[in-house]
């Protein structure tokens, strides 16, 4: 068969890519792979979107672990420094530190009993 007299395939057959599907000069090639490249991007953001919705996320943080049962004020302050937050209540005072590192940042809460010592440790949600 002569390349003349071989059914023309448009958008899928083997001259869609090379510029000679309905006679044209080229442009409607440019066209295709324009949106073949449009398309590819937008399959791979939103396979992406999708790993990091059901990527696994850490229950703890790091800093987290530093701090142990039973410390004193200022062994907590000399491992996280400073708090962002303090609140005092009737129980004890509870230290409020930013979780370094994670994205959205969970705030750590440092829970202090009446005898001023370390009683929970968790991250607030």
């Amino acid at each position: 068969m002569e390349p003349e007299d071989r059914p023309k395939l448009g958008v899928f057959g083997p001259d869609a890519w090379s510029g000679s599907a309905g006679g044209g000069t080229g442009s409607r090639t440019k066209i295709q792979r324009w949106a073949l490249g449009c398309s590819t991007a937008g399959v791979c953001l939103l396979m992406s979107c999708c790993l990091w919705l059901v990527w696994p996320r850490p229950q703890s943080c790091p800093d987290r672990d530093r701090i142990k049962v039973g410390m004193t004020p200022d062994e907590v302050r000399a491992t996280l420094g400073e708090p962002k937050d303090v609140t005092e209540g009737p129980g004890g005072a509870n230290w409020y530190y930013d979780c370094p590192w994670w994205v959205p940042r969970p705030p750590i809460s440092v829970s202090f009993g009446k005898d001023g010592r370390v009683r929970h440790v968790y991250i607030v949600d």
